[in-house]
């Protein structure tokens, strides 16, 4: 990613721990810190989800000793075989290893290129060459509408219009993530724009059919101490049917690894996610 991740700002959670329990924004290439501690007897720490709006997958895969996460090495991983499995079909794709490093130390992403079918299961399994494994299965939400601007904004700066942005989102059963991301010019710096995401998940508002979210743009702006925002994109993700609702969780437990885990003989969190994106305002080409 070109621009630094940040901390929601509306609440005490990483962005990525709203998003994935570590996507968000995981997103896998983001630095983000995981790393699980548990009982003896798990394999692998599994960590990211499939998104159905992207043609390659990313998962990050670290071994266990004895339940516990020792750190990593820099080489990829000669004795271990990871696959993504199309289950109605039988056809398995081999992820490759490949090497991340953040803050000096090394993670492993496996990926594979597919587009995930929304409302079909994918099995993802982590196996050592001795035929121990961890893995877990995974069904596609389905697919919904581009959420509907309701009052479009003129301009995000001092002197505008302060009205909330009202957005209605529909054909979600399991909302997983609504993230507003601003680009802006730093204050005295003319080399380009800067990018900041802000979680509205915990501020959707339940309305049939689905859910109404309103963007205090004005209100992230005066928070960031800036003078306007350049452009303005919300991203809306639907979670699979086992998406953990983490809005009902607070930090400190959201840390246990197990809190939330879902493979079997490991830890960590692997979901799958439809996702839209709504463009609000401004020209990208701004920001170039």
């Amino acid at each position: 990613m070109n621009a630094p991740e940040r901390t929601d700002i509306h609440s005490r959670k990483p962005i990525w721990l709203g998003i994935a329990l570590g996507l968000a924004l995981v997103l896998l290439g983001c630095e983000t810190t995981f790393e699980p501690f548990s009982e003896g007897g798990l394999d692998f720490s599994i960590l990211g989800f499939l998104d159905a709006e992207r043609d390659t997958q990313f998962v990050r895969i670290e071994p266990l000793q004895d339940g516990i996460f020792l750190g990593s090495t820099d080489q990829p991983f000669d004795d271990i075989d990871v696959t993504l499995e199309h289950v109605s079909s039988g056809h398995r794709m081999v992820m490759k290893d490949s090497i991340f490093w953040f803050s000096e130390s090394a993670v492993h992403n496996f990926w594979t290129p597919l587009r995930p079918t929304p409302g079909e299961t994918y099995r993802l399994t982590a196996r050592y060459q001795d035929g121990s494994q961890s893995l877990v299965d995974v069904t596609m939400p389905d697919s919904f509408p581009l959420p509907s601007l309701i009052n479009p904004p003129e301009c995000l700066s001092a002197g505008c219009e302060a009205e909330p942005i009202e957005i209605h989102i529909s054909g979600i059963d399991n909302l997983a993530a609504i993230i507003a991301s601003y680009r802006f010019i730093p204050p005295n710096d003319t080399t380009g724009c800067e990018l900041i995401r802000v979680s509205y998940l915990e501020e959707a508002i339940p309305a049939e059919p689905g859910y109404v979210i309103r963007i205090n743009w004005l209100r992230d702006m005066q928070r960031l101490v800036l003078e306007g925002f350049e452009t303005l994109d919300v991203w809306v993700a639907a979670g699979d049917p086992e998406w953990p609702d983490v809005t009902a969780l607070d930090f400190e437990t959201l840390l246990f690894p197990q809190t939330v885990s879902n493979i079997d003989n490991g830890v960590g969190f692997f979901g799958g996610i439809t996702s839209k994106t709504l463009h609000v305002f401004g020209d990208a080409r701004t920001c170039r």
